[in-house]
């Protein structure tokens, strides 16, 4: 009977595992994770992620043969877009290039600089030389300019437009020509400084302290008027002009005087007239009108000048008239900048 007793519980402990080994047979094997649901044939296939970095890239290498064949026009959205994802060496100096082939030295200038600044400590001669010829040629045809504000934090202008922030320590490139510079912060602004830049020049310009010209929105302030550089030098030329009319009149004078007193002497018997003393007589007139012309038109040009000089020493946003150093790829030299 004891041994019924072991028997009957050694085949109920067994019964659930026998049972569970049966169902899982039953169970088809598997050989990994579950597959994924089937794509459907309209659906977009995945793509991966691409960087601004391997975007550019790509760009370059897409622009590198129109560049070797000289396909300017072509390969400058390329690199532009390229340039603005980034600037590397390479990108910098292709895109500078073609800017400078195309006819913008100013921003070719500018990609260049940022090429000279981020190229490798291991660039080879050839690539440097090429960087070097490629800035020397921009830089012939734009005027370069380094500003200089005493105040920390100040906004540079120019011609209007910020361009950075004191100190700027860098260099600013610009067209040549007319350009005026100042500084703003907080609504103090420094008197304006006006340059007039010549292709290939170097320029620095110091601007004053703040204040000395007035809020960014205050009036004209002192320095000389318009008005008066108009009356002053307009008449100083009306001068020369009247001078110039007078003398004409002198000389026609003269030459009939010198008729008239041939045509006596050819006759001695003809009676002398009161004609040759009138023909002296204007042509003295005339001739002293003449002189004095000239001397009043240089006396309006010299007074206005030094009326302007003056009057613009304040560095004020009115006319103004003063010397000016300028140094360029060929030579130096001391110039006269006006504004009015």
């Amino acid at each position: 009977m004891p041994n019924h007793r072991v028997l009957f519980s050694i085949a109920a402990l067994l019964g659930p595992l026998a049972v569970a080994a049966q169902a899982a047979a039953a169970q088809p094997a598997s050989a990994g994770p579950p597959a994924a649901a089937p794509r459907s044939p309209g659906s977009p296939t995945p793509q991966l992620i691409e960087t601004p970095g391997e975007r550019a890239d790509e760009l370059y290498l897409k622009a590198k043969p129109l560049f070797d064949t000289q396909r300017w026009t072509e390969a400058l959205p390329l690199l532009e877009e390229a340039y603005r994802l980034k600037p590397s060496y390479d990108i910098a100096t292709s895109y500078g290039a073609v800017l400078l082939a195309l006819g913008r030295p100013r921003e070719a200038a500018e990609a260049l600089s940022v090429a000279r600044a981020i190229a490798p400590s291991d660039l080879d001669g050839a690539s440097r030389a090429r960087l070097t010829s490629y800035e020397t040629r921009a830089r012939a045809q734009i005027a370069v300019v380094r500003v200089q504000v005493g105040e920390r934090g100040a906004t540079v202008l120019v011609d209007g437009k910020a361009v950075g922030t004191s100190p700027t320590g860098g260099e600013l490139f610009l067209d040549a020509g007319e350009h005026r510079f100042e500084a703003d912060k907080d609504g103090a602004r420094s008197a304006p400084v006006v340059r007039v830049l010549g292709k290939g020049s170097i320029d620095v310009v110091v601007l004053g302290a703040l204040g000395e010209g007035g809020g960014s929105g205050s009036g004209r302030g002192g320095g000389a008027e318009p008005w008066v550089l108009a009356v002053g030098y307009g008449g100083a030329a009306a001068a020369v002009v009247g001078a110039v009319v007078f003398t004409a009149l002198a000389n026609a004078r003269a030459s009939d005087a010198e008729a008239e007193l041939a045509a006596l002497q050819s006759s001695p018997s003809a009676p002398c007239c009161d004609e040759l003393r009138d023909l002296r007589q204007e042509q003295q007139i005339f001739a002293n009108a003449a002189l004095w012309s000239f001397v009043g038109s240089g006396a309006l040009a010299a007074g206005t000048t030094v009326y302007v000089l003056v009057a613009g020493a304040g560095g004020s946003r009115g006319a103004s008239l003063g010397p000016r150093w300028w140094v360029g790829g060929h030579g130096a030299g001391l110039g006269l900048n006006g504004r009015w």
